[in-house]
């Protein structure tokens, strides 16, 4: 004969019920009845108890159900309601009854509590340096289109800033310096003499960009050395962007002169 486990016994909904509100009665179901299901079917420490009982049963060949009405249950819901519920400081282990998952489960939320401590002491130092920093103001200024932050941003646009940069030194300064397109510095190369030796990049329309904009002989337009971008006090110096001027509108030095690219340590600036 097979053993009764405490999942065949778990009560059916109209057992629950007294007897004149069972399906077929003429009385209604009333809020009450819910109420009593409810308490009924909670989670309670069941299995020991119901262990102690088969043993009885098995050593007194006794069925199951005649044991629980010597010990003065009604009947298996009656002795269910009389278990007690499972504290909330049980230990996950002991709620293995229920099943491995909810072991599993409490056992991850320890874990989580656990690092969630451990990540919280870890930034607890630079809570406290930061908490007496002011940034706000920083946030709201800063340009973040212009910052690298958005990742389709091309960084060889034109800045619209020079970072007080108004020119190297010999030369007119000028506020707009390198701020948008334009040869910035043609008429200072044309300039007798000359504050260094001039090149044709004198003649390239230029605007300042981000660090982060490429330079070198692969940004070279029309193969040209003088139409490279280059770092520049901490910026680029940046050609490709640029529309470059006709040819035939540039005075006739921009011909004679070396097709060479800028070079930052020949130009003096503060």
């Amino acid at each position: 004969e097979t053993e009764a486990t405490p999942q065949d016994a778990l009560p059916k909904v109209s057992s629950v019920l007294p007897p004149a509100q069972r399906p077929g009665s003429a009385d209604r179901i009333t809020f009450e009845t819910f109420r009593e299901f409810t308490n009924t079917c909670r989670v309670r420490r069941l299995q020991q108890r119901y262990e102690e009982i088969a043993a009885t049963a098995k050593s007194n060949d006794m069925s199951i159900d005649d044991v629980i009405a010597e010990l003065g249950y009604k009947d298996f819901h009656h002795l269910n309601k009389e278990c007690d519920q499972f504290p909330v400081s049980t230990p996950p282990v002991e709620l293995a009854e229920l099943g491995s998952g909810f072991v599993l489960y409490f056992q991850f939320l320890k874990f989580l509590g656990l690092m969630l401590v451990v990540l919280f002491a870890c930034g607890l130092p630079a809570m406290s340096i930061y908490a007496g920093e002011e940034s706000i103001a920083t946030w709201q200024s800063q340009n973040w289109e212009r910052s690298g932050w958005f990742k389709k941003r091309d960084t060889c646009e034109c800045l619209g800033d020079n970072q007080g940069f108004h020119g190297p030194v010999g030369g007119v300064q000028n506020e707009s310096y390198g701020t948008t397109c334009g040869t910035w510095d043609l008429e200072l190369c044309r300039a007798k003499p000359p504050p260094w030796t001039p090149a044709r990049w004198c003649c390239a329309s230029w605007c300042f960009s981000d660090p982060s904009c490429p330079v070198g002989s692969s940004t070279q337009v029309r193969g040209s050395p003088s139409l490279a971008n280059r770092h520049y006090v901490g910026l680029v110096r940046a050609v490709s962007r640029c529309p470059q001027p006709n040819a035939s509108t540039l005075p006739l030095e921009c011909k004679i002169w070396a097709d060479q690219a800028f070079d930052e340590g020949g130009v003096y600036h503060a």
